[in-house]
């Protein structure tokens, strides 16, 4: 066995744990979407890439545990995680797809590193218990509705090196009342900021 195949195991409901052969470089689009009682995953050193909407809507799913070789988990391929409440994004990926997190509402802690250079847009939207997020200096590209309705969010630095801080990106985060800006941004698009606290303190000034 290779690859789990698209939607090989969509909508197994009763589906609580897996094991998944280290012969295995690739989970492909929705293969294990909707398995709403997968609580823990263990992705094998040989799994190269995740593919779209892989564990969407796995709402059970509390922890995941990567192998040393991953470099691409796709768009969606989280989304509607309720129950997941941190993630370490693993070394070898550089981007973070979109909707990759969106509507993880319990999502309090993501780690990332030194080599993530893109997070694109809806990435994290929805995501209702993130309080805090370090985002590191490689990243040049906050897109779209990345942040939108992360509604715990406080503070945030935005990285030396960042250039572009897409339309809507912070939308609606009420409680973001710190913002670090750097001397390299160039571009805030439409109503990035619009709904935070960080707004409402300047809108005056």
């Amino acid at each position: 066995v290779v690859a789990i195949g698209e939607s090989a195991f969509r909508d197994f409901t009763s589906l609580s744990s897996v094991t998944i052969p280290e012969t295995v470089t690739i989970i492909e689009k929705n293969a294990f979407r909707g398995c709403s009682a997968l609580n823990n995953v263990v992705i094998p050193d040989s799994v190269v890439t995740i593919m779209g909407a892989a564990f969407r809507d796995c709402t059970s799913l509390t922890e995941i545990t990567f192998g040393s070789k991953i470099t691409a988990i796709e768009g969606e391929c989280f989304m509607g995680c309720t129950s997941l409440t941190q993630f370490t994004v693993p070394s070898g990926v550089t981007e973070i797809r979109g909707n990759c997190f969106e509507d993880c509402t319990s999502l309090a802690t993501v780690v990332l590193h030194d080599g993530i250079t893109e997070i694109h847009g809806n990435a994290f939207r929805n995501c209702s218990s993130l309080t805090a997020i370090t985002l590191p200096g490689g990243i040049t590209e906050i897109r779209g509705n990345c942040f939108e309705n992360c509604t715990s969010l406080q503070q945030i630095t935005l990285p030396q090196g960042l250039v572009l801080l897409d339309r809507m990106a912070f939308l609606n985060c009420a409680s973001l009342a710190e913002i670090a800006f750097p001397d390299t941004l160039q571009t805030v698009g439409r109503d990035a900021l619009r709904g935070t606290a960080w707004l409402d303190q300047h809108a005056d000034g």
